[in-house]
Formats: structure tokens, C-alpha cells, sequence
């Protein structure tokens, strides 16, 4: 309490007032804001005109340029700018600022990595995650076509290959075609590879050896001279 009429210069009285990026930065706003596991960081080497990926969204390539972006995305340690896990804060929040460019660096990323036709239908919107969402939502196709179609496909090369084997893996053959389900390419090239071992080895073991030629053929002629020496007696 001010005694004689001067006045209290004690600050503990005084009211609070949230940092904001528009002022001189606190050393805990400046920690914060250069700790690099968070992702509100923004590198030295980054900018708006950045590009992430290769190849331009055009539609079409919606899986494999979406892959891509989340990569990269993650490698910048922005993913939460499109996942909906950041909430958007409050006015006074002292993030307010350095979430809102971090949000225009994202949005800035997915810009750089689209098509102009589809880039223009893109530029209201308000964050990185409403682009995001509605990229999902009007490209996103379902992978179960394309699989049941690359199924078929070698379900057709495995026939045209055991088709084309020889009468020697008859037996193997049959067994495959009855398999069911019908197993995968590794498990019946590994099937045939194994056929085709035991057969081999097989072969080795009824063809005679050197040695035993060699032996054969000895006795052969010493029987031959016996009978000769018994014809001149």
C-alpha cells in the first residue's frame, strides 16, 4: 500500500500482459521458438518457393504424390499443420503469429507441388489443413481395384508359367493347380526350384561314377583273359 502519496512501484501489482510476436521477444519466446523439435520451428533454409516433392499433383497420382508429401512433410516436422492435431488458438495466444507463418509455409509447400489448374482452386483457402482435406476428399481413390486388377495379372503369369513347363513337372504342376488358395509367385517358383533339386540329385545318384566305371570295365577283361586261357589249355 503507498504510503505518503508515492506511488507503488512494486510490478507485482501490476497486470499481466501476454507476449506477442509484434514485440521484443521474452528469452522463454525465443527458446521456444528455436527449439527444433517443435513444430512451430521454421529452418534458416526454408521459404515459400521451396518444392518437397518431385512430381506435381495432377489428379490422378493423388496415393503416391500424397505418400510423398507426408515424408516430407514429416522430415520438416509439419505434419500436424494438415493432421487436424493442432488446434487453432486462441487471439491472444502468444502462437497466434508464428502458427499463422507456419500455416502459409505449409500451404506455401502444397502450392509449389500442384498443378496450376488445381493450385488456383486452392488459394482461398483459409489453412493448410482445409487444402489438405480437400485434396483428400476429391482425389482420394480406394487401392482395392488396383489391387484385385495387379492379383489377376499375376495370377495369369504364374498360369502362362507352369503351363510352360516340361512333362517332368507334371506331378509338381498338378499339385500347385490344386492348391487352394492359390499360393503367392515366391511360394510356387520355390516349389518348382525344389522339384528340380530333388530331380537333379536324383539323376547324380543313378548315373555311374568314374571308379565304378573304371572297376566295371576291369573285371570285364580280366574275365575276357580267363576265358582266353582256358580256350588255349
Amino acid at each position: 500500500m503507498a504510503r505518503g502519496g508515492q506511488h507503488n512501484n512494486d510490478d507485482r501489482f501490476q497486470p499481466l500482459t501476454s507476449p506477442t510476436f509484434g514485440s521484443t521477444a521474452t528469452q522463454s519466446d525465443q527458446s521456444f521458438m528455436e527449439n527444433t523439435n517443435n513444430p512451430f520451428f521454421i529452418h534458416s533454409g526454408d521459404h515459400p518457393g521451396l518444392v518437397l516433392v518431385s512430381h506435381l499433383l495432377t489428379g490422378s497420382n493423388y496415393n503416391t504424390w500424397s505418400r510423398a508429401m507426408l515424408m516430407a512433410l514429416n522430415a520438416k516436422n509439419k505434419p500436424r499443420f494438415v493432421d487436424g492435431i493442432l488446434s487453432q488458438p486462441m487471439t491472444d495466444n502468444p502462437t497466434v503469429g508464428i502458427r499463422s507463418r507456419c500455416n502459409n509455409m505449409v500451404t506455401s509447400y502444397f502450392l509449389n507441388a500442384i498443378s496450376k489448374e488445381i493450385a488456383d482452386s486452392l488459394l482461398y483457402l483459409e489453412s493448410a489443413h482445409a487444402i489438405w482435406a480437400d485434396l483428400h476428399e476429391r482425389f482420394h481413390q480406394s487401392n482395392a481395384p488396383r489391387i484385385f486388377q495387379i492379383k489377376q495379372q499375376l495370377h495369369g503369369v504364374l498360369m502362362q508359367f507352369l503351363m510352360g513347363l516340361n512333362e517332368s513337372y507334371a506331378s509338381t504342376r498338378g499339385q500347385i493347380l490344386m492348391l487352394d488358395p492359390f499360393p503367392p509367385v515366391a511360394k510356387v517358383f520355390n516349389l518348382v526350384v525344389q522339384e528340380e533339386c530333388q530331380w537333379s540329385i536324383g539323376s547324380r545318384s543313378s548315373a555311374p561314377s568314374d571308379s565304378m566305371t573304371f572297376n566295371a570295365s576291369s573285371q570285364l577283361f580280366c574275365s575276357y583273359c580267363i576265358i582266353s586261357q582256358q580256350a588255349q589249355m
